[in-house]
């Protein structure tokens, strides 16, 4: 219903409460010609309350929350959240939660209250969980559940609004999430381990196991983390040793292939030509104590070069592209690599390449020291 304001005191005597919360939105958020007014917008409102008190009540606290029109105060918001909450609202415990833990006007943060408020709705949350698990079955509750999990355990692992940072507690929380299928829970756990979050050791063997629950469930269709993603993340732990784990390139490249040859190509996209990249650079530069191989690395850097048939449009900004491709082939034959020596003549050729149409400048560069070919 449009209200105009020639009809606002019309409006007011019958009582409307759809019309009512119309007209008191115009004048919280100043629009069809009405002058922004908070105070006469939560008069509005609060009459329509007396027919319609849950969508009252929710636009009143989000105005203090978010300081539409009025000033944002966090106890006037709570005391709106809590009136929803006495209607059986499905979100208010959850926002007046939030409020607690981020802090709202003049209302400072209490880490320790919002947590109380979360394990509340966690306890009352379990139950739909197992019907979820056991029947299938999904609704609020559900996700409620999982949003106070996830939002505790923010709480513990940053540490916010007077709570210590507690890594052991936030992987309590997020373990109960994980056990949920929620696939991110396992990740989140995984990188707390692998960098050492609130007061956790590093340990990448603990993040490995993690990344592994991932791979183990083989879900393509999630959007992250997926199995390939959890596969790259332990091969880089030990390419690098990360988390004292000894470095072992092998493992790494193993984890690599596997991502490389995996069936899956909607999973895995355009993600190819990275993984021979990092493969080669493996071969070339002996990471993770693989024995230097510039044969394997003319081999891999080659895969990039095959998979993309086209005349490659790309440019050296493109790091895994085929131009960088025809560039790290020339690099290893100017400068030599393991058993290959070195073959200025090949590297010439691979620079060419590289540079066809001019959208290569290191190449470039390549071929004038080499050549002495002009660069303009």
């Amino acid at each position: 219903m449009t209200i105009s304001e020639d009809s606002k005191n019309k409006t007011a005597e019958l009582e409307d409460d759809l019309a009512l919360i119309q007209l008191g939105e115009y004048y919280r958020d100043g629009k069809q010609g009405f002058k922004q007014d908070g105070a006469t917008a939560l008069q509005y409102f609060l009459k329509a309350a007396d027919k319609n008190p849950a969508k009252s009540f929710e636009i009143i606290a989000e105005m203090y929350r978010k300081g539409k029109a009025v000033k944002a105060d966090g106890a006037k918001a709570i005391e709106y959240y809590e009136k929803l909450d006495a209607l059986d609202d499905k979100q208010a415990a959850l926002n007046i939660a939030e409020i607690y833990a981020e802090g709202c006007g003049k209302l400072k943060g209490n880490g320790y209250k919002a947590i109380e408020i979360y394990d509340e709705i966690i306890q009352r949350g379990r139950y739909w969980a197992k019907v979820s698990r056991d029947f299938g079955m999904k609704g609020p509750q559900l996700e409620n559940y999982k949003r106070a999990l996830r939002s505790a355990a923010e709480i513990y692992l940053e540490g916010k609004s007077g709570v210590r940072p507690d890594g052991n507690l936030a992987i309590e929380y997020l373990s109960e999430l994980a056990e949920n299928d929620d696939m991110d829970a396992f990740r989140q756990i995984a990188e707390i381990y692998l960098e050492g979050k609130a007061g956790i050791a590093p340990d990448g063997h603990a993040a490995i196991k993690f990344f592994n629950k991932i791979i183990q469930r083989g879900d393509y269709d999630e959007i992250y983390p997926t199995p390939n993603s959890a596969m790259q993340a332990i091969a880089e732990i030990f390419r690098d040793g990360k988390g004292g784990v000894e470095p072992n390139g092998y493992i790494a490249i193993d984890y690599l292939e596997r991502i490389a040859q995996d069936d899956h190509e909607e999973a895995l996209g355009d993600e190819k030509n990275h993984i021979w990249k990092e493969i080669a650079e493996i071969y070339r530069d002996g990471k993770g104590g693989v024995t230097q191989d510039g044969a394997k690395a003319v081999e891999y850097f080659s895969k990039i070069i095959e998979d993309d048939d086209s005349d490659s449009d790309d440019d050296e900004f493109d790091f895994s592209g085929k131009r960088n491709a025809l560039y790290e082939l020339g690099q290893i034959y100017e400068h030599g690599c393991g058993e290959i020596g070195i073959d200025i003549d090949k590297a010439i050729e691979f620079y060419r390449k590289a540079n066809a149409n001019d959208k290569h400048f290191r190449a470039k560069m390549r071929l004038k020291v080499l050549t002495g070919e002009s660069i303009d």
